[in-house]
């Protein structure tokens, strides 16, 4: 089962699943990206997951995310910073793998118990940090 969460941020879109996960699940997660799309120019995604094994998803849901993607590639781009909040290790591995594989995604995983700093480092811009200033 998926809950569409209410954010602070405008940007970012918050889910969590539970349990289950089947087709009419994640097309409610692709409608809401391709409605924010339109209105925004970039995504930031919070995501939590618990109580959800391998055989908990459906081939429909993994049908319906493969279609998604194959058919909107371009939009790959515009997904700019996400955290997943699970205690599931295997979940954890699956979205490092899948941020490897966006090179525009920046992917932090967090337990449960650090969902505060799952949100805060969401919010925040560590590329500003980084950066070299070359001002004289």
């Amino acid at each position: 089962m998926i809950k569409i969460l209410e954010m602070d941020d405008v940007h970012t879109l918050g889910f969590r699943v539970d349990g289950k996960l089947d087709r009419a699940d994640v097309k409610r997660i692709f409608d809401s990206f391709e409605k924010s799309l339109r209105e925004k120019e970039d995504i930031k995604i919070y995501m939590e997951i618990e109580n959800t094994n391998l055989g908990d998803i459906s081939a429909g849901a993994y049908k319906e995310d493969i279609k998604f993607w194959l058919r909107h590639p371009a939009l790959l781009p515009y997904f700019r910073k996400a955290a997943l909040v699970t205690d599931s290790a295997w979940i954890e591995r699956i979205f490092a793998i899948e941020c490897a594989l966006i090179p525009t995604l920046e992917g932090e995983g967090f337990p449960f118990e650090e969902k505060d700093e799952a949100l805060k480092w969401l919010r925040t811009d560590q590329r500003a940090e980084s950066r070299m200033d070359i001002t004289y």
